[in-house]
């Protein structure tokens, strides 16, 4: 959380949303769908709760220099961020289904993986079903 406040109050955040212009004009899927993506993974190895307070100013900026409204794309990071299925140190079910001994890491990362990839395509049709009605 300290992480997240320093990216904010330093100007970081805004600087790498400006970084991104090059999407300037991105449709919400392209941004919502990376956005998913890169966060279902990245919160296999981080806190989810660290990972959505360091990336929520992030997005807002990407959101803001893309011109999609930071609504949808602060729902998207909320969302990915609770998304760790692979490993067992991305959330504490993870690790007490792992701790039982009846699922072995390779069966995790196998069925992680694809619940992750899942779970991305689901988040970005639903906020593009969501935005399309509003």
């Amino acid at each position: 959380l300290s992480l997240a406040e320093a990216i904010d109050s330093t100007g970081l955040a805004a600087w790498m949303g400006a970084s991104l212009s090059f999407l300037h004009g991105a449709h919400l899927i392209l941004v919502v769908g990376g956005i998913s993506l890169l966060l279902v993974y990245m919160t296999e190895l981080m806190s989810n709760t660290a990972t959505a307070a360091a990336f929520l100013p992030v997005a807002g900026s990407l959101a803001l220099a893309s011109g999609v409204d930071p609504l949808w794309v602060g729902v998207a990071v909320a969302l990915a961020a609770s998304s760790a299925y692979m490993l067992p140190v991305a959330t504490l079910p993870n690790a007490i289904v792992f701790g039982t001994g009846h699922v072995t890491l390779s069966q995790m990362i196998r069925a992680g993986f694809w619940l992750s990839l899942i779970g991305a395509f689901v988040i970005t049709a639903g906020i593009a079903i969501a935005a399309s009605l509003v």
